[in-house]
């Protein structure tokens, strides 16, 4: 497979800053709430933040070998 384009390289590295926000966010909000369902909400989505961050790891790691 080809290297990443200049291109492709800024926008995964904007996704990448966009994902570890919302992880951020969601981990700080989970902790910082004392609402049951909230708290599983915030869970849900993190982890399901936390797959997208690491396929989007795996997609870069692919295209550069």
């Amino acid at each position: 497979m080809p290297n990443l384009t200049a291109m492709e390289c800024l926008l995964l590295s904007e996704h990448f800053k966009s994902e570890t926000g919302m992880i951020n966010m969601l981990q700080y909000a989970g902790q910082n709430t004392s609402d049951a369902r909230c708290r599983k909400l915030c869970e849900t989505m993190l982890q399901e933040h936390q797959q997208q961050f690491r396929s989007l790891a795996q997609y870069i790691e692919q295209m550069n070998y």
